[in-house]
């Protein structure tokens, strides 16, 4: 994560190394992601070949992100939302397949899965392979 004051929130950046600062190249921009409000990176998960990496969004410091996978080389944003991957109350997780063929992730309930009242600590762990064009598991 990159602070650089006077931006209200910090950057994804990728570098070959610590030591080669000159190599940096964002990631998520999450300053840029939303016009009324912030976006927030609560947490971010790179696959084990660093191709890809997963990240918790949250709007309007609400904790409650939706995940969202990035490509590393090109900044591109490749699948739609994942909802409810953390919220404040109990966080939450995103862990990828060795294989980068997919990656496990906790949920939040949505709709009616659950009665109202466990909405926000309920958690139920799903796997994902739909950011490369496949259904989910």
């Amino acid at each position: 994560m990159k602070f650089q004051p006077p931006k209200q929130q910090p950057m994804l950046v990728a570098m070959h190394s610590a030591d080669d600062p000159g190599s940096e190249k964002v990631v998520v921009r999450s300053q840029r992601r939303q016009r009324k409000g912030s976006v927030a990176v609560d947490f971010y998960v790179p696959s084990l070949d660093g191709k890809y990496v997963a990240a918790a969004l949250s709007e309007n410091g609400s904790e409650d992100a939706s995940g969202h996978v990035f490509e590393v080389a090109s900044g591109k944003e490749l699948t739609d939302a994942v909802p409810r991957v953390n919220f404040a109350t109990a966080g939450g997780s995103i862990d990828w397949k060795a294989d980068g063929s997919g990656f496990y992730y906790t949920r939040y309930p949505q709709g009616n899965e659950r009665p109202p009242e466990d909405a926000d600590f309920y958690q139920q762990v799903y796997f994902s392979q739909t950011w490369r064009g496949c259904k989910t598991g």
